[in-house]
């Protein structure tokens, strides 16, 4: 008898291919398929099966299967993953084989660690949060809920980065320093101070 449950990642667009490819990668269950709004207009062949909509929720969670969102909108991803946690559901987390996330690491649910990611001593990462391709996470930082973590960006020790906030793709921020909630970093951007919450910051050193 298999032990492993099914997976079904909700939101089938580019994202949750790449989530999908992670998932069959970590071979840590038995199915993957997709659930999607979108399902009746999607392409039929998206490399694993799309079968249906959130409707179904209910009856997946009785057949045992997990869940994790790959949608990238972090309020977007928030609600779902409140509207799963309300209807009980099993929230999967999907770590790439190619990841490195040191054993001292705290994982919440619902998070998604792809390819070549890096999750250094002692981090924390709360629910929900996207650690994207190549990224670095280093040593005792706090990553708040519905967070993302784009492509190439790197955290240096002891930073902390707020709730459903945005760092993009190659930023950096330097050692200790805070970024509050709902805060979004631009490509490239290099933060060298504390960021209040509510703000966009761009440029080298980052501003706003």
């Amino acid at each position: 008898m298999n032990s492993k449950p099914p997976l079904v990642i909700v939101g089938a667009g580019g994202h949750g291919k790449v989530v999908a490819d992670a998932a069959h990668a970590q071979g840590g269950f038995d199915t993957v398929s997709f659930l999607d709004d979108r399902f009746e207009s999607l392409p039929i062949q998206i490399g694993f099966p799309v079968i249906g909509n959130d409707s179904l929720i209910p009856e997946l969670i009785v057949q045992g299967c997990q869940f994790i969102i790959a949608i990238g909108d972090n309020d977007v991803r928030a609600e779902k993953y409140q509207a799963l946690c309300k209807a009980g559901a099993d929230l999967a987390t999907v770590i790439h084989p190619s990841a490195t996330v040191a054993s001292s690491v705290r994982l919440g649910r619902g998070v998604v660690v792809l390819a070549g990611a890096i999750i250094n001593a002692s981090a924390t990462v709360a629910d929900n949060v996207i650690i994207n391709t190549g990224a670095i996470v280093e040593h005792d930082c706090y990553i708040g809920a519905n967070t993302h973590i784009a492509p190439k960006s790197a955290l240096t020790g002891g930073c902390s980065v707020g709730e459903s906030c945005l760092i993009g793709v190659g930023a950096s921020v330097i050692p200790g320093k805070t970024i509050g909630n709902r805060v979004t970093v631009g490509a490239g951007a290099a933060v060298t101070q504390n960021i209040p919450d509510n703000h966009v910051a761009i440029g080298v050193p980052a501003r706003w």
